[in-house]
């Protein structure tokens, strides 16, 4: 059987309305990956060996990394939607 690349993985594509925020996630099975496509994002997450969370901020084709078991919240701050693309790994 031929390797798929996508095998193990989910992607699914999403915008983030302005002046908006989601609840704060937590996934304790799958690391993902959150892709700016267009706008601006503030991500928020605290792993469990952190003592406090902290912020990245990421513009248009920045990526940023969450692993498993970490709080996690995607804020948008600015006037203008965010097109994000998620990649999970492993699939749902």
């Amino acid at each position: 059987m031929p390797f798929d690349l996508l095998d193990g993985f989910s992607i699914a594509a999403g915008i983030i309305d302005p002046k908006s925020q989601s609840r704060i996630h937590l996934m304790p099975f799958v690391t993902q990956v959150t892709f700016v496509r267009r706008g601006k994002l503030k991500v928020k997450m605290k792993s469990p060996d952190d003592d406090r969370p902290y912020e990245i901020q990421h513009g248009s084709d920045e990526a940023v990394l969450t692993k498993q078991g970490t709080l996690f919240q995607l804020v948008n701050e600015s006037f203008e939607p965010c097109a994000t693309l998620y990649i999970v790994s492993p699939a749902f």
